[in-house]
């Protein structure tokens, strides 16, 4: 019987993303996730109406709301974005175990791989 080999850090990280991927895609499927959704979008709303509703004369204010919007915006999109990313990754995954040869490896020929 062939001892068992060490799990590369490479493969641990490949391991995990399949797994994050696995539970993101749990999520995303399941009821709650449109209103979860719903939810953020409403508070990134609610934090535009305040900037487009300024009514003083006070730069600061006016440039923090600003930021407030743009990064509350900017983390709802990315978000996602990254999860869509992982989900979509657990196919990819797949299909690499299923079919290594498909698998372009990474380095240039002659390199050891």
């Amino acid at each position: 019987m062939a001892e068992p080999t060490a799990v590369t850090p490479e493969q641990l990280e490949i391991l995990e993303a399949y797994e994050k991927g696995l539970r993101l895609q749990d999520t995303i499927q399941s009821a709650g996730w449109k209103d979860a959704l719903d939810l953020m979008e409403a508070e990134v709303a609610l934090a535009e109406f305040h900037l487009m509703n300024y009514n003083g004369v006070d730069n600061a204010e006016l440039m923090a709301l600003h930021r407030r919007a743009r990064a509350m915006r900017e983390f709802f999109q990315q978000t996602q974005v990254k999860i869509q990313t992982a989900v979509d990754q657990v196919e990819e995954i797949k299909q690499a175990v299923e079919n290594p040869q498909l698998v372009t490896p990474i380095g240039t020929p002659g390199e050891s791989w």
